[in-house]
């Protein structure tokens, strides 16, 4: 029977973070997907935050734990919520019927990557639509990628890492990406930007 410190224990989150705009508006979204395992169990979760221009908070279903029965790690699994198509590097699409939101991402590739033994950060960033509720904005996701052997936030102690964490998507005058982070007590696969 293996002990706590032998079981296998496996991390993997990606970030969008999408912003856009149309004549009625900007809107902003902000989609986690986070899948963890421990031993023989294994977890997921989405959370997420919209903010439409002029409406405030937008609210969301689907922003919890759901079940991961197929153990699937190095893909984001469908929820009874989202479900998605393509990937990372090629084009993807995160669709959702009942908040009525299909996003379409264009392939991502890393801008700034860490990796160390067992551990991958990297962020990237790429053109997107989100068709939401009749609407058709037109903007762009930076996305942020981790992968940790060794520990499970679902499992793990997840405040030692992100103590104090504190991160700003920005676009630049001339349209580039501006990724600024910081946060205290950095662990080992921790980024710290």
């Amino acid at each position: 029977m293996p002990t706590r410190a032998d079981e296998i224990r496996r991390y993997h989150s990606d970030y969008f973070s999408f912003v856009g705009a149309d004549a009625q508006g900007a809107v902003y979204l902000a989609h986690d997907n986070n899948r963890g395992q421990t031993g023989d169990r294994f977890f997921a979760d989405h959370w997420i935050m919209m903010y439409a221009q002029g409406q405030g908070v937008v609210p969301i279903i689907g922003s919890a734990h759901y079940p991961n029965p197929g153990k699937i790690l190095e893909t984001i699994p469908d929820s009874a919520h989202f479900q998605f198509r393509g990937t990372v590097g090629g084009g993807m699409r995160m669709v959702s019927a009942v908040n009525d939101i299909d996003m379409a991402v264009e392939g991502l590739t890393p801008i700034l990557r860490r990796q160390t033994q067992g551990d991958d950060y990297w962020i990237g960033a790429a053109p997107s639509t989100l068709r939401w509720k009749g609407r058709q904005l037109a903007g762009r996701v930076i996305f942020e990628f981790i992968a940790r052997t060794g520990y499970n936030r679902f499992t793990s102690d997840f405040g030692a890492n992100w103590s104090n964490f504190n991160g700003l998507y920005l676009l630049t005058e001339d349209g580039r990406d501006l990724y600024l982070r910081y946060h205290e007590r950095v662990q080992p696969g921790t980024p710290r930007e």
